[in-house]
């Protein structure tokens, strides 16, 4: 079954990663905001706990291939290095 988020023209490395997670559906509120987000638009959004919206977010923030680093601070990760 070809992952469905390819609809949004994703990056091949996100899409990749939602395979790897066994995620190859959107969810309603994925379909809502997914496009909004990569347009750039400001959105709000309600939907159960559960409904996928932590990835709805996350998938569009990668599309723009910030990269993070393991920090001497102590930190697991610093942002945007």
């Amino acid at each position: 079954m070809e992952n469905q988020f390819k609809q949004f023209q994703l990056k091949p490395f996100v899409i990749d990663g939602l395979n790897a997670m066994a995620i190859t559906a959107p969810t309603p509120i994925q379909q809502k905001v997914i496009p909004a987000l990569l347009r750039g638009e400001n959105i709000v959004g309600q939907s159960q706990t559960g409904s996928g919206k932590t990835h709805a977010f996350f998938g569009t923030l990668t599309q723009y291939g910030r990269s993070y680093r393991r920090c001497d601070s102590g930190r697991d990760h610093c942002p945007f290095t």
